[in-house]
Order: C-alpha cells, then sequence, then structure tokens
C-alpha cells in the first residue's frame, strides 16, 4: 500500500473544508489549492479591490510538499 498523497486527496480536503464553512466558489473566504515551483500552498479568496480579486496565504512556509499541505489540512479538518 502506498502512503502517496495526491492532489486529489487535498483538493477533496478543501472541498470538506468550504462545504464545512459554507463557502461557494469565488466567494471572499473560499479556500483553494495554489501551486507553484513544484509546491502546494492553502490561499483564501480575499474581498475584490481596485486591481481585481486577491488572495492570502493560509498555510504557513510558502509553497511546500503535498505532504505538509496535507498535514495542515488535517490540522484544519480536526480543529
Amino acid at each position: 500500500m502506498s502512503n502517496r498523497i495526491t492532489e486529489k486527496q487535498l483538493e477533496s480536503m478543501v472541498e470538506s473544508i468550504n462545504a464545512k464553512r459554507g463557502k461557494a466558489y469565488k466567494e471572499e473566504g473560499f479556500l483553494q489549492i495554489g501551486m507553484a515551483y513544484g509546491g502546494y500552498r492553502l490561499e483564501e479568496w480575499t474581498a475584490p479591490n481596485k486591481f481585481g480579486q486577491g488572495i492570502r496565504v493560509i498555510s504557513p512556509d510558502g509553497y511546500g510538499t503535498k505532504r505538509q499541505l496535507y498535514g495542515f489540512l488535517c490540522g484544519i479538518m480536526h480543529a
């Protein structure tokens, strides 16, 4: 059995958190996974401003591994 964390698992966890919080896609407070530089982070949509839609980084340490984000999401789900 593999202990590999997949993007699908992470996306499912974020969907569950959004549903629990009652947040819809593109709504202020909606959480999403940001990916860049081979890493992953949790982002939250903020209120639109004069520059357009903004995001706020929720997960610590910028872009990390899938396993790091998985641990962070587990903490949110079980808090």
